[in-house]
């Protein structure tokens, strides 16, 4: 500005200057035969002239000269379509991080300030149909794990590894669903009191891209993969330990890599009308189908695109998906976003829930298959003619629950709940492949020599072992080995009907015993009803 007024007020006085020295000075070649005084007067004419011209000369240069200090456009990058509009100096923009404990387990949360960007990608940049309309979103504050969940902190929260790829502390668990996750994440928050969650997908790809550091890369920090990705060709065919690869730029580790990332949203074509904090449809036409992002350790360079999406039903497993936790900058930010896309008790495929015996406050992972809802843990409800294998209740009593006289289960059934009979035992082994419905119905860990199961339904049988009366002293058979769980049919006045799986076989056997004997119990909703 202060440039521009010495560029008028020397352009004017210089135009004023030369106009007079014009009107006074004869330019006629003649020598000059006048007196000395007008000789005089004349010379300060020609100087008042050679000061114009300069002043003329120096507010030219001078305008240039702002014509100059101008912005000029710079030459766009090949991303430069995503990156953030925004007015914020980006050298200022926060990367606070918050640890919170679970044991002696640490988790690094990175505060992501929320912003505007262009999420998704167009055709020409190498994008999929799905992948866009490219559109504008904006995501509010939040904070990101720095890590992907890693397998200790599962273990710490959850007390079981499900990775089958390799274990290691520092790995990030896998072979974990959706519905898997969340069981976590619900955990979690009554170890912690705080609100964590799974990311949305527009939060996921805003911070996978630097949030308002944005450089417009391709993968989460570079356009260059190897430095920053676990993938194909560098991972040697297994996971790697979270952090070892370089961060982006909010100092966010492999969001490009190691293992797909879990995020909240149900799959569908992005919607141009959602821009404020999207959290997916509401319904989808792709059986239900969760979106997971970030490609993995098994997968080529191109599906570790920030902007690529795959998607899977929400009860699938592989030893190539985990997940990320998210965190809200405060518990009672942005409830409505909360209640959209946590799942809630009966909505999920599979139902994989929780159920509260308000009795005890004991809690029981509950799965719906077909029209019931069953408990998948087995029953731990105080009640006469019940105990814990061994009389110990520390004997991994939580874990494989008590055992119960048939008597005894009929009439420990919380309200709404009841003891399954053989009709419906028999529904849940067809519905789980019949011969081989032992081996997709038993846990994936608990059992002896490698007679796990895939736990394909989330039922998750646990071999509780039995007790016998014989001679009226109380035995206890086959924990570890042997899973028996009564049903509601009776044989006759002395016997029931009970399932039986054991460590060595795949099916399940229908069998029956003295109602006086000690079994498993697990409970069933009908739907229906």
């Amino acid at each position: 500005m202060n440039d521009l007024k010495v560029f008028v007020l020397m352009t004017i006085s210089g135009i004023i200057v030369f106009d007079e020295t014009i009107d006074t000075i004869s330019f006629d070649g003649h020598r000059d035969t006048k007196g000395t005084s007008e000789r005089i007067f004349q010379f300060f004419h020609i100087l008042s002239v050679f000061i114009a011209v300069i002043g003329l000369v120096g507010s030219i240069r001078i305008g240039f000269g702002i014509v100059s200090k101008r912005p000029v456009k710079p030459h766009p990058t090949p991303n430069e379509g995503n990156q953030i509009s925004t007015n914020q100096d980006i050298n200022k923009v926060s990367t606070k991080t918050f640890t919170d404990k679970i044991g002696d387990v640490d988790i690094d949360m990175i505060f992501v300030k929320g912003g505007t960007f262009k999420m998704g990608c167009t055709k020409e940049q190498g994008g999929y149909d799905d992948e866009n309309p490219v559109r504008l979103v904006t995501v509010n504050d939040f904070y990101i794990g720095k890590y992907q969940v890693t397998q200790e902190q599962w273990v710490e929260v959850m007390g079981e590894n499900p990775a089958i790829s390799n274990r290691g502390d520092n790995l990030p668990v896998e072979n974990v669903s959706w519905e898997d996750a969340w069981i976590f994440i619900r955990q979690l928050r009554e170890m912690t009191g705080k609100l964590y969650r799974l990311l949305t997908e527009a939060e996921w790809e805003y911070a996978a891209r630097g949030g308002l550091k944005n450089n417009g890369y391709r993968y989460s920090g570079s356009n260059g993969i190897e430095d920053f990705a676990w993938y194909a060709y560098n991972s040697n065919g297994k996971i790697q330990p979270v952090g070892t690869k370089q961060s982006n730029e909010l100092g966010i580790h492999d969001m490009s890599g190691n293992v797909c990332e879990w995020v909240s949203d149900l799959y569908g074509n992005y919607d141009p009308n959602l821009s404020t904090n999207p959290k997916g449809p509401l319904s989808s036409s792709q059986l239900r189908q969760h979106v997971h992002r970030g490609g993995s350790w098994r997968d080529q360079n191109e599906s570790c695109y920030v902007f690529r999406r795959n998607k899977y039903e929400p009860h699938i497993r592989h030893n190539y998906i985990g997940f990320r936790l998210a965190f809200f900058k405060s518990e009672v930010q942005d409830k409505d976003i909360v209640s959209d896309i946590e799942p809630q008790n009966g909505n999920l495929v599979n139902n994989s829930s929780y159920f509260i015996d308000t009795r005890d406050n004991q809690k029981y992972r509950t799965v719906k298959i077909g029209n019931l809802v069953w408990m998948c843990e087995n029953l731990r409800y105080n009640i006469d003619d019940s105990c814990y294998y061994d009389d110990d209740s520390d004997f991994n009593g939580n874990k494989y629950g008590k055992l119960y006289t048939w008597d005894a289960a009929m009439n420990a059934c919380p309200d709404g709940w009841r003891l399954p009979n053989l009709e419906e035992w028999n529904d849940l082994i067809k519905s789980a492949g019949g011969t081989v419905a032992g081996k997709k119905l038993k846990s994936k860990n608990g059992w002896y020599k490698d007679g796990n199961g895939t736990d394909d339904f989330g039922f998750s049988a646990l071999p509780g072992g039995h007790r016998d009366y014989d001679h009226n002293e109380k035995i206890f058979h086959m924990m570890f080995n042997r899973g028996s769980w009564w049903s509601a049919t009776e044989c006759n006045k002395e016997s029931a009907y009970f399932l039986d799986m054991k460590y060595n076989r795949e099916d399940v056997s229908e069998l029956n015993h003295f109602k006086t004997s000690s079994l498993s119990v697990r409970y069933v909703q009908d739907l229906r009803q």
